[in-house]
C-alpha cells in the first residue's frame, strides 16, 4: 500500500483541503485529540471511494483498472 499512498490517500486529502471541502471547522477537538465530525467523515469517505474507483492504465500490464483492483493485484 505504501507506494500507492501518495496517489490515492494523499491526493484525496489535498483535493479535499484545496477545494475547501474540509476546513478546520469540520473537526471536533477534545484536549490534544481531534476527530472529524460525522458529515465531514462521510464526505471524506465518499471522496476516497471515488478515487479508488478511478480507472488508470496499469504500467506493467497495460490494461485499465481501478486503483482498487490495482491494489488487489499488488497484494497478490
Amino acid at each position: 500500500m505504501e507506494e500507492f499512498r501518495p496517489i490515492v490517500a494523499d491526493s484525496v486529502v489535498l483535493w479535499l483541503v484545496n477545494n475547501r471541502v474540509v476546513s478546520s471547522d469540520d473537526f471536533v477537538r477534545r484536549g490534544p485529540a481531534c476527530a472529524l465530525k460525522d458529515p465531514t467523515r462521510r464526505r471524506v469517505i465518499k471522496a476516497y471511494e471515488a478515487r479508488m474507483d478511478t480507472r488508470v492504465r496499469h504500467p506493467l500490464f497495460g490494461y485499465q483498472a481501478s486503483y482498487r483492483r490495482i491494489l488487489e493485484i499488488q497484494a497478490r
